[in-house]
């Protein structure tokens, strides 16, 4: 599950794989194959809690989401500095997706700490923990594949994929240029675009793990720091 999610160590394969591939099968890939993981990742971890609550597997699962916490804090820090060298957009984007990878995988581990709880509204948190990472879906479904389209549309006019070649798209292609900045903002997780909210409901859920564990509180302040590193990779681009 980790290498279908490029998580950090598995995530090499990624970036070679958009560079190597068309920006529409980079696309597909970037989207459909991390939903599908994501779902099989949160029905595995649902299939695991039981019906009758014990101490036994209520550390199980704390420690689990904790150790989940942990690979998402790495990966999208990992991959939202490595960003910062790459010279190819297909390449930049592989690493978006390894670290937005990482956002989401930060719901899950909420949940996994919330959901054998003891708190009283245990079962509202974990609703909401899904949600956020529903929605997180949803929303980077959409853009990223807006963000390889207009990639595709751009390297066919001008056969280049580097992101030199991007510098006065604004001017030259308004439209390519407006919608390529839309999509990146979003991702970055600028207000009032989608991506805010998106990356909202996900530090809602760790604010509401950290009642738990306190080591939520430490992958919320590593979300909202890579939030930072991801716009200055972003406004490179745009």
């Amino acid at each position: 599950i980790a290498f279908k999610l490029s998580l950090v160590p598995f995530h090499f394969w990624c970036p070679d794989a958009f560079e190597g591939a068309p920006a529409a099968v980079a696309g597909f890939l970037s989207v459909a194959s991390k939903a599908a993981a994501f779902a099989l990742l949160v029905r595995f971890c649902l299939a695991l809690v039981g019906n009758h609550p014990s101490d036994l597997n209520h550390q199980v699962f704390l420690y689990l989401g904790v150790g989940l916490g942990v690979v998402a804090a790495i990966t999208a820090t990992f991959d939202n500095l490595a960003a910062y060298a790459q010279t190819n957009i297909k390449r930049l984007l592989a690493y978006s997706t390894i670290a937005h990878a990482g956002y989401m995988l930060m719901a899950v581990a909420a949940m996994m700490v919330l959901i054998n709880s003891e708190l009283d509204n245990r079962k509202e948190l974990v609703a909401g923990a899904l949600e956020g990472l529903i929605y997180y879906l949803a929303v980077y479904l959409f853009m990223n594949l807006g963000a390889f389209a207009i990639v595709a549309f751009i390297r066919n006019q001008i056969r280049s994929e580097e992101i030199k070649d991007y510098a006065g798209l604004g001017w030259q292609a308004p439209c390519f240029g407006i919608g390529m900045a839309f999509c990146l903002f979003s991702l970055i997780g600028m207000p009032p675009f989608g991506g805010f909210f998106a990356k909202l409901m996900i530090f809602k859920s760790l604010i509401d793990a950290a009642a738990v564990h306190w080591s939520m509180w430490a992958l919320l302040v590593v979300g909202g720091t890579n939030t930072v590193f991801s716009l200055i990779d972003r406004k490179i681009v745009v």
